[in-house]
């Protein structure tokens, strides 16, 4: 009885919020907030401004992340306009270690999780994105692992910085980061640090098979070299998927897949970031690989392939060719019984190894 009463407060706060911003009317038609509509009809206060700022307002009223990442999901998903919720503030960030976020509240992510059961609106795909969120949140070493993995894949890119994962520090509750440079975190950035956002996008996208969707900021150090701010998760990208960018960008086709939606939501999202420049144009470079494939015999014909393999130990390339000026010297080669003929290969005669076999036995019984 307890729980049932606290289920209800906590949803009547939830639609009275709802209310106070003028948002419980885009749920009129869920019977989820049927039971709280009259209650909250005294907090009502009738809005004209645009959706966004209005549930930027919701979301500071609440201060819950686990709202605010279902908040982005559905953000994402059916907005038009490519601006993220909440645009990162300037800030500067000094060099060493600091703790990049926390985990979020247990209590509270079983609470929206039961809640989102209800609503029928929201999509399979949606519901399974959130709750991949919300797990790398509850623990903040998985959230570091994908972390980790962003670094690892984009280490050699000379358009981003990145800090290190201070595993010793980081805990369930909290990731720490360490940084050998001071930088800042905007949301407004120079062209130059445009295209390195971009070009670093299209490599973990069409080198790596990966992409993230949603963030809020974007670092940058000195040199001008960008890192997301923060990210939701790293999500794959088969072929499918970096063709689908290009039709997407060219506005030949539309979103129907899960992935797709986020794919979609991750260039509106950079397109917000990188308003002077044109991707397609940026771009191009990917796009003759995708749609037009080289085979293998041009890749591992490149002479940077070859020598990234050879330094790595991996020299099973094709070595020049025998030049044989005698035909005898093919006869011989193609001769497979010329190990026979050759005094060096043959079997030595009873002459030669029974002596030996004496001299052993010998050497055994008496000594």
């Amino acid at each position: 009885m307890k729980n049932v009463f606290l289920q209800f407060l906590k949803r009547q706060s939830l639609a009275n919020a709802l209310s106070a911003t003028d948002l419980l009317s885009f749920f009129a038609k869920t019977e989820i907030f049927a039971p709280y509509r009259f209650l909250a009809k005294i907090f009502h206060r009738r809005r004209t401004d645009a959706p966004l700022y209005r549930i930027r307002d919701f979301l500071k009223h609440e201060n819950d992340e686990v709202l605010a990442i279902l908040a982005d999901e559905i953000w994402s998903r059916y907005a038009t306009g490519n601006e993220p919720l909440y645009p990162a503030p300037d800030s500067l960030l000094p060099q060493g270690p600091f703790c990049l976020c926390r985990s979020l509240s247990e209590q509270t992510r079983r609470f929206y999780t039961d809640w989102l059961k209800e609503i029928g609106f929201l999509t399979a795909d949606i519901l399974s994105v959130c709750a991949r969120r919300w797990n790398l949140r509850r623990d903040m070493r998985l959230y570091a692992a994908d972390w980790q993995e962003l670094t690892d894949s984009l280490q050699s890119s000379s358009n981003g910085f990145f800090w290190q994962i201070d595993w010793r520090q980081t805990s369930a509750s909290c990731l720490w980061i360490t940084s050998a440079e001071p930088f800042r975190i905007t949301s407004r950035l120079s062209l130059e640090e445009q295209k390195n956002l971009a070009n670093l996008f299209a490599e973990l996208l069409f080198d790596k098979g990966y992409f993230i969707s949603s963030w809020s900021g974007v670092a940058v150090n000195e040199a001008h070299q960008v890192l997301w701010a923060d990210f939701d998760a790293l999500f794959p990208a088969d072929s499918e998927l970096k063709k689908f960018a290009f039709s997407y960008l060219q506005a030949q086709k539309f979103p129907t897949g899960g992935f797709e939606h986020k794919l979609a939501a991750a260039l509106r999202r950079l397109q917000f970031f990188t308003p002077d420049v044109d991707l397609l144009s940026l771009w191009q470079p990917w796009a003759e690989l995708i749609f037009e494939p080289q085979s293998l015999a041009q890749i591992t014909n490149v002479p940077a392939f070859q020598d990234g393999l050879r330094r790595h130990g991996l020299d099973f390339l094709q070595k020049k060719q025998i030049q044989l000026h005698n035909p005898q010297e093919l006869r011989y080669l193609l001769d497979s019984s010329r190990h026979a003929k050759d005094p060096r290969f043959r079997k030595s005669s009873i002459f030669y190894w029974l002596p030996l076999v004496i001299a052993i036995y010998l050497l055994l019984k008496y000594f």
